[in-house]
């Protein structure tokens, strides 16, 4: 779990290009320890996590919702699953199952078109 968190947390860090010593600053959080949870070597504590997330701004379920996706992949959601992804990006759903399915999806900000 320590390395999920690490290489998702690298990705998050990346994706805002936002340097380890720049997060660092802006946490409090070393940048030694920010390079050995991103290597999975370190798991931070929820404490931690939070404030490590604080200075990117992402709260800690955004965080463990965000999927990291490119538009040619494709999920395959179980119950109970939930997802994440910029609704700007092309997208659909489909239900490949014979089963009926129920899904519950929202915007936020909620945006008229």
């Amino acid at each position: 779990m320590s390395s999920d968190v690490g290489v998702r947390l690298k990705a998050v860090r990346t994706l805002r290009n936002i340097s380890q010593r720049e997060l660092a600053k802006r946490t409090g959080v070393t940048h030694s320890s920010l390079s050995l949870i991103e290597q999975g070597k370190v798991s931070p504590s929820v404490s931690s996590l939070k404030k490590i997330l604080d200075g990117i701004p992402m709260t800690v379920g955004e965080f463990f919702t965000l999927d990291l996706q490119n538009t040619d992949q494709m999920r395959v959601l179980q119950k109970g699953d939930s997802y994440y992804f910029s609704t700007t990006q092309p997208h659909r759903f489909r239900n490949n199952s014979d089963q009926p399915c129920r899904m519950v999806s929202c915007s936020t900000p909620a945006k008229h078109f």
